[in-house]
């Protein structure tokens, strides 16, 4: 370009540049009140090219030949948004609503190369409406006006200020280590960008979950304080979008799609999603003349195509209906987010219906990730139903080192699910990977666990049929007859090297045995703990039966002898080892027997990982369970924390005598109370307690009307197990036929009862999360009372005295008297 011609080229742009200001203030006006509802945060500037600036690119570019038309940067806007997933969506809207020259847009990001960090900004080339521009005065020459429109994050604009402006824009050359210093940053930035965004995500989805972190009342008032809100708001689809959610966290169906039908402004994605959510719940509840909430979704994806949460509803209700589509939509989201699990799980479940299932290896590879953001949603409890859910699927699928691993966390999920619809979700996740039973063995165990579950959990369904099915195809399995309950399962060591830890708990164990009356099942072999069952049969025949369940091609063996003093010897489950398939089948056999979970306790000593499978389950199936503490391997591994919290029903009791038995066979009678009576006798329980213990600042001593429910609701336990302690010590109870006999009892007799009391008190903290510590704290529940009578002072021991001696007149205020068994009539 010759230098006079610079001349007019300048001369024009600085008649013109007033008119440019003014078009540009428009549009950057435009772009604001359009963009605010999709990303109030983001911050929008607009600017003129300096005429300085102006004349700079031409004389250094020394390429335009008409630069009034081939510059287009002339007018420049900014849109910084706090979140990469922001700015992405930002680009993706300005794509849809305005005209992009193509040829003159760039990604700076795809730009760089691998290995390379550096200016990540979106340069979009926006073509502006030409009678527009006309109006505002600039001249028909200039056309087409273009606008460059920079979309990128808070630190990547820092980057652009600090980085890009001093490194790219120079006329010199800059030397190569702070070109390398300058990648440092940006790399660091980079991350950052992608970790914040992370925490961010979290928050706002932990914010939508309401029901985790508000209780139903708190709900209640934010409903409340959102709804005079909105009145002062009603064009404000956040502040409808948080009200409609806080109603769906409530299962309250209506109230949420009502809240979005009364909003009066544009709906936004998110509360296209809610009334989506809505309606599939009314369809689910026969009010589903809205629809199912697919043509909701379906807007919300069209409206926000970067909104994960709309294409992943739209996913769900898609695949529930057999469509195809959802395959699609799964793949869109994990194009932007590998590690979304219910994308993966999803695109995976479509994959091995269609029998592409691919190779195992190398799902679990694309697992990792995901298995990793379950693991963060279940952290702070989000999610928590489907994490679980999630995360045992995508375990299923990993490398055959991880089949432990990954039935615990099927037991994990299993245990969470509360209602029925839940468990079915969890029972159809798992039936997608039957095609993989033959490289995973832990899917048909995992598939059997569910079924299982649903059977105990909700007896009244279809499961029974579903479990009847899979026994039957076991050997000798028309030959069985139902079991007779209370059942107790007696599991643990069998093998070499656990002799010592097993012997230690023989005594109190065959002494409980000599006392039981019902259905004893174990592993049915001379060995270990198994042992003792049978051992028990020979020695109480007519007071309780044994059955064994052992592998159907079991050889006998120095480690594996089967036990011909057992009642009944059941062979189950595939092969000649001990399995997964012997307490399965165990359980099976107490379910269809009609036996509630309830209705059966486990006691585990020691064991391995068959044992510690049994003692999860059990706890997870809701029967009574305790392995004894520090009896080794698995009975001391499942003493940890981390297992207190993931497993909470499974008791560590202590290797005390009168404990073990209480917790066997206390249970076997609990009293039936009226309501009423049942809280008139805890509360004068707990006076008795108040008045046996000087007065203390403590939880527990408080009136009962100031008492906290968890410590109300021990007294109540209290009573209801008063019928275990007498029965433990030897006494029964009746209904008194006329007015009730008040039994007065000896020392003795009031020795056995206290011990007997203190035993269940234990278990009832034990139960409840409490700790042995050498100091009392309610608040922490702690007490240095969790130990053995022996172990106990006078002064403690004193309490359950006292709380003994006024049983037998306790009871009779209900028209209850106390005997001993076997001699009154």
């Amino acid at each position: 370009m010759k230098t006079e011609n610079l001349d007019d080229h300048v001369a024009e742009f600085s008649k013109y540049r007033p008119a440019l200001v003014h078009r540009t203030e428009g549009w950057m006006e435009e772009l604001r009140q359009w963009l605010r509802p999709l990303c109030p945060l983001a911050i929008v500037e607009g600017r003129v090219k300096e005429v300085a600036s102006f004349a700079e690119k031409i004389l250094r570019k020394a390429k335009y030949m008409d630069p009034l038309r081939e510059i287009t940067d002339l007018a420049g806007a900014r849109v910084v948004t706090p979140l990469s997933s922001e700015a992405d969506r930002v680009v993706v809207l300005l794509r849809s609503r305005y005209k992009v020259d193509e040829s003159h847009s760039i990604d700076m990001g795809r730009q760089l190369r691998r290995g390379e960090f550096g200016y990540r900004s979106h340069h979009l080339v926006v073509v502006l409406d030409p009678g527009e521009a006309l109006k505002a005065g600039l001249p028909e020459s200039w056309l087409p006006l273009r606008v460059e429109v920079q979309v990128r994050t808070i630190l990547q604009h820092a980057w652009a200020v600090l980085g890009h402006d001093r490194l790219y824009k120079p006329g010199f050359r800059v030397p190569d280590p702070w070109h390398r210093e300058a990648a440092r940053i940006a790399a660091v930035l980079e991350t950052a960008d992608r970790e914040f965004e992370e925490v961010v995500e979290g928050v706002e989805a932990y914010q939508g979950e309401f029901g985790i972190h508000l209780n139903l009342d708190a709900i209640g008032k934010e409903l409340v304080l959102l709804d005079m809100v909105q009145r002062h708001a009603s064009m404000d689809a956040g502040v409808a979008e948080r009200r409609a959610r806080l109603a769906l966290s409530l299962g309250d169906w209506a109230a949420a799609a009502q809240i979005v039908a009364k909003f009066g402004g544009p709906l936004s994605a998110g509360l296209w999603c809610c009334l989506g959510r809505a309606r599939r719940g009314l369809s689910g509840r026969g009010g589903g003349e809205g629809g199912d909430g697919t043509a909701e979704f379906r807007k919300a994806a069209a409206m926000d195509s970067c909104r994960a949460e709309a294409k992943l509803q739209l996913a769900r209700n898609l695949e529930a209906g057999g469509a195809n589509e959802s395959e699609s939509l799964y793949l869109e989201v994990l194009e932007r987010e590998p590690e979304e699990p219910r994308a993966l799980v999803g695109w995976m479940r479509h994959r091995l219906r269609s029998g592409r299932g691919g190779d195992p290896e190398s799902w679990a590879m694309l697992a990792r990730a995901a298995i990793r953001r379950c693991e963060a949603w279940m952290e702070v409890g989000m999610h928590s139903v489907e994490a679980l859910r999630l995360r045992a699927f995508l375990l299923l699928i990993g490398p055959i080192g991880t089949q432990n691993e990954a039935l615990v966390a099927v037991l994990e999920a299993i245990q969470a699910c509360r209602i029925s619809m839940e468990l079915g979700e969890l029972g159809e996740a798992f039936a997608d990977l039957e095609p993989l039973e033959a490289l995973r063995p832990g899917v048909e165990v995992a598939r059997r666990c569910v079924t299982l579950a649903v059977l105990a959990k909700f007896p009244e369904g279809t499961a029974r049929t579903d479990v009847m099915a899979w026994v039957e195809s076991a050997k000798g399995a028309d030959r069985s007859v139902p079991l007779q309950g209370p059942v107790w399962i007696l599991a643990g060591g069998c093998a070499s090297g656990s002799e010592d830890d097993v012997a230690a708990c023989a005594p109190a164990v065959e002494d409980i045995l000599r006392r039981f009356r019902g259905t004893v099942v174990s592993g049915g072999t001379v060995q270990g703990v198994a042992g003792w069952a049978g051992k028990a049969a020979v020695a109480g025949v007519g007071k309780c039966t044994s059955v064994g369940y052992l592998p159907e091609g079991l050889q006998p063996s120095e480690s594996s002898t089967p036990d011909s003093r057992y009642t009944e010897l059941r062979r189950r489950g595939p092969g000649t080892e001990f399995s997964l398939h012997q307490p399965l089948h165990a359980w099976a056999d107490i379910l269809l027997s009609g036996i509630r979970p309830r209705e059966t306790v486990v006691l585990g000593i020691n064991g391995g990982v068959i044992a510690a499978f049994e003692y999860r389950l059990a706890a997870v199936l809701g029967a009574r369970v305790g392995v004894i503490a520090n009896s080794g391997r698995a009975a001391t591994d499942l003493d940890s924390p981390a297992e207190r919290i993931r497993f909470p029903g499974i008791l560590r009791i202590p290797r005390d005598p009168l404990t073990l038995r209480m917790f066997v066979l206390g249970e076997t009678g609990r009293l039936d109370l009226d309501p009423k009576d049942l809280e008139r006798l805890a509360q004068e329980v707990h006076e008795v307690y108040r008045k046996s213990v000087p007065a203390q600042v403590d939880l527990s001593h408080r009136d009962w009307k100031d008492l906290p429910a968890d410590l109300q609701e021990s007294n109540r336990d209290q009573v209801r197990q008063s019928l275990g302690v007498l029965r433990v010590a030897g006494f029964e109870v009746r209904s008194a036929k006329g007015p009730p006999r008040v039994r007065e009892f000896s020392t003795e007799e009031i020795e056995s009862l206290a011990e007997a009391e203190h035993a269940r008190w234990v278990l009832e903290r034990l139960a409840a999360g409490w700790e042995w510590a050498p100091v009392k704290d309610v608040a922490q529940k702690r007490s240095p009372h969790l130990a053995p009578w022996s172990g106990l002072g006078d002064d403690v021991k004193e309490w359950d005295r006292r709380a003994v001696r006024s049983l037998a007149s306790h009871l009779a205020k209900v028209g209850l008297e106390v005997i001993r068994m076997g001699t009154e009539h």
